[in-house]
């Protein structure tokens, strides 16, 4: 007897409910705010560490935690089909002119705190001459510039394919059910 009440407690907590559209949609955004701020603490936290530590200290665990937390939502993201949690979830083209811009932005913001970062953690850059860091930092800076800018296109392009071809089975499976 005992049993079928918790069996029945059970599956009233997991049956889905009818939701009000707009609080989920408010709830969402909510939800990515405070992903967002958790990214940016988590990253911030890593910088504090680099910083004190000279590169040495950053715990492992909170480094493998941010990556397979991110990894983890790509990946749901592209399992129901969506390349993206904006505009572009539905497109059927690869939108090439937004993703070449947060790439090369991507790519620009993380040269520019590379180098900040070197210039602030080793001082002795000022015994060089302001030619030859020039040099350096010029070339580290387009180079890192272009690397990242085509590993980012290059992935986004990737997820947004999958997602597609995500999307086409399950608009396969919808129109073989109807029949």
């Amino acid at each position: 007897m005992m049993a079928n009440k918790t069996e029945g407690y059970m599956m009233k907590l997991f049956q889905k409910k009818q939701k009000d559209e707009r609080v989920v949609a408010e709830t969402n955004r909510i939800y990515k705010v405070g992903y967002l701020i958790f990214n940016i603490g988590i990253l911030f936290d890593l910088y504090l560490q680099l910083a004190d530590g000279g590169g040495s200290a950053v715990r492992p665990v909170e480094w493998v935690v941010l990556l397979a937390a991110n990894l983890i939502c790509l990946t749901m993201m592209v399992r129901k089909g969506m390349a993206d949690d904006d505009r572009y979830a539905e497109t059927d083209v690869f939108p090439k002119k937004h993703y070449a811009l947060v790439s090369l932005g991507a790519g620009v913001g993380a040269a520019v705190l590379f180098i900040a970062l070197k210039m602030l953690m080793h001082p002795q850059w000022g015994e060089f001459g302001a030619q030859t860091l020039a040099l350096v930092f010029g070339i580290t800076f387009v180079s890192m510039v272009l690397t990242i800018s085509v590993s980012i296109y290059a992935l986004q392009y990737l997820v947004f394919r999958m997602a597609r071809r995500r999307r086409d089975q399950m608009n396969r499976e919808d129109d073989e059910m109807k029949l």
